[in-house]
């Protein structure tokens, strides 16, 4: 783990403010595997790099994290890791402001839980708003996301859509599934 840079003023909401630098990448994590049963495991390699920003009363993180690549052959050369998670946050105190975008690009998720049954997901998911009471009036939020792969034990499945809004009180939700499984 390498992480870098400085925060200030942090008793001051008005003046605090910093930038930190991260990156991390695992190598040998097989206790991980063995305290939880075999249930969770890191592959070793896998990496995470990520920016934060403190300015005043806003936040705002980058974070990506990237995953080794298996190959089927083991005299074959080794492959870099590929991004398959990025996530930008921006968070606002004053005025409870927010948005987060999030990407998974192919995840194999059996990597980090080797006994379940899921496999790729590939999806985005959009979320924007401002107040965090869901019963004030002036609260609003916007999502949505969708879900291109997804592989979960024998099923494929693929062309999911969400949207969802909030605004003075009225929710409205609409998902839609472009999928023969469906």
């Amino acid at each position: 783990v390498d992480a870098q840079g400085e925060l200030l003023h942090l008793t001051d909401e008005t003046r605090m403010g910093g930038e930190i630098n991260l990156m991390a990448e695992t190598e040998n994590m097989k206790f991980l595997n063995a305290m939880t049963d075999g249930n969770v495991a890191v592959p070793e390699g896998t990496s995470l790099d990520g920016k934060f920003i403190l300015a005043g009363e806003k936040m705002e993180a980058d974070l990506k994290l990237l995953q080794p690549q298996v190959t089927e052959h083991p005299d074959s050369l080794s492959l870099p890791p590929r991004q398959v998670v990025s996530l930008f946050a921006q968070y606002d105190a004053s005025n409870d402001a927010y948005l987060a975008d999030l990407e998974v690009n192919d995840l194999d998720v059996s990597q980090f839980l080797p006994k379940d049954s899921i496999y790729e997901i590939a999806m985005k998911l959009h979320a924007d708003g401002e107040g965090l009471d869901v019963f004030a009036p002036q609260t609003r939020f916007n999502v949505q996301g969708m879900v291109s792969q997804l592989h979960y034990a024998t099923y494929e499945l693929a062309g999911y859509d969400l949207t969802a809004t909030l605004e003075k009180h009225r929710m409205e939700a609409l998902l839609t599934a472009k999928n023969p499984a469906m």
